[in-house]
């Protein structure tokens, strides 16, 4: 389980992307490979860097978008 610490260093990462987002895709990843999802993303034309491929848990995302236009999506 991550530290209070660890959560907010990880919200204040994503938020100013999320900012910036112009399109966002979520995607659910119950009783699937974290790997095999980002395989096929990447093949999809998914990036990691800037566009922003990644895994990040639904309520530190929501945090993170919180103010922004990809808080419509959470």
């Amino acid at each position: 389980m991550k530290k209070k610490e660890d959560k907010r260093k990880e919200i204040d990462f994503l938020a100013p992307d999320l900012g910036r987002v112009q399109e966002l895709s979520c995607h659910g990843y119950e009783k699937l490979r974290v790997g095999s999802r980002i395989s096929r993303l990447r093949q999809s034309g998914a990036q990691r860097g800037r566009p922003i491929l990644g895994v990040v848990k639904n309520n530190l995302g929501g945090e993170a978008s919180e103010g922004t236009p990809a808080a419509q999506v959470s």
